[in-house]
């Protein structure tokens, strides 16, 4: 019999062995499955369902629903043992709807038939897709690069949240799904505990405008880079990613990944240009509920 429950704080390993035991990439940490937890809510997961038949786990997804004028409703991740009669499914579906939701997403890696079956079954059409992008650090020679512009790597303890907010929101402001940062939500993000704390990094000029910020988490993904419109074409992101990676060798990363959209053309060839390559591809899948 299958039942659903929510997430609880000693499901942590036990969701890391099955997404492990249930996806084609075995790159599932701690660290990274928590991250992705604590995009649902505060804590671990608090908006985390875990589908268990017979009181096995089959299946879990987190899901999350951005600004309500957008009704825009996400899940991830999302893993399951098998296709056949999705309980949790049913369960996120009405869940978005209760909720006004327009549409829902989910990703999957383009080779995990089954995990796209189950989302073909219910509807869901491929909109567009992920690259993952990997940089091998013992494999290339990085090389110095310049901007054009004088740039100052801001200490953490000197960062300035209601700049950075500034910066975030000009630089995303055109981009869909990005969320508008206030002051609180600039400071914790260079905070937050799943950070590793000299690979995210903040730039300015020599006046001590903002110029540009990359994140990474603390298993080397790229969470942003992103420019201050009035600095793009100047060479501040290759600067920036070039910086990332000198960093990550110093402190013994074998890799640095990315994940980009594949209409991203520009921010693909800038990571192709520092010696990214891809790794593998992710189908966004989608819901209309209008």
């Amino acid at each position: 019999m299958k039942t659903i429950r929510k997430f609880k704080e000693n499901d942590l390993e036990l969701l890391m062995s099955f997404k492990n035991d249930n996806t084609e990439k075995k790159l599932w940490t701690l660290e990274r499955v928590k991250r992705e937890l604590m995009d649902f809510g505060r804590g671990y997961g608090e908006n985390v369902l875990i589908e268990e038949d017979n009181g096995a786990i089959s299946a879990f997804a987190g899901f999350v629903k951005t600004t309500p004028e957008k009704g825009e409703f996400f899940i991830s991740p999302f893993v399951l043992k098998s296709s056949k009669n999705c309980l949790l499914m049913e369960r996120l579906i009405k869940i978005a709807k209760e909720n006004n939701a327009k549409w829902i997403r989910s990703s999957v890696f383009c080779e995990e038939a089954e995990k796209k079956k189950i989302f073909c079954d219910y509807q869901f059409y491929n909109a567009f897709e992920f690259i993952t992008l990997q940089c091998d650090l013992g494999e290339i020679k990085l090389n110095d690069v310049t901007s054009s512009i004088v740039l100052i790597k801001i200490p953490r303890e000197k960062l300035d949240p209601e700049k950075f907010a500034e910066l975030n929101n000009s630089a995303f402001k055109n981009v869909q799904n990005a969320a508008i940062i206030n002051k609180q939500q600039a400071n914790d993000t260079f905070n937050s505990f799943y950070r590793y704390g000299e690979l995210s990094q903040i730039w300015s000029d020599e006046f001590g405008t903002y110029v540009g910020f990359v994140e990474v988490t603390s298993d080397g993904y790229i969470e942003a880079i992103a420019t201050n419109p009035k600095f793009q074409k100047r060479g501040v992101g290759k600067f920036m990613l070039s910086e990332l990676l000198k960093v990550a060798k110093g402190e013994s990363f074998t890799n640095i990944k990315s994940i980009i959209s594949s209409e991203n053309t520009s921010s693909l060839a800038l990571h192709r240009s520092l010696g990214f390559r891809e790794i593998e591809r992710r189908e966004v899948m989608q819901l209309d509920l209008e």
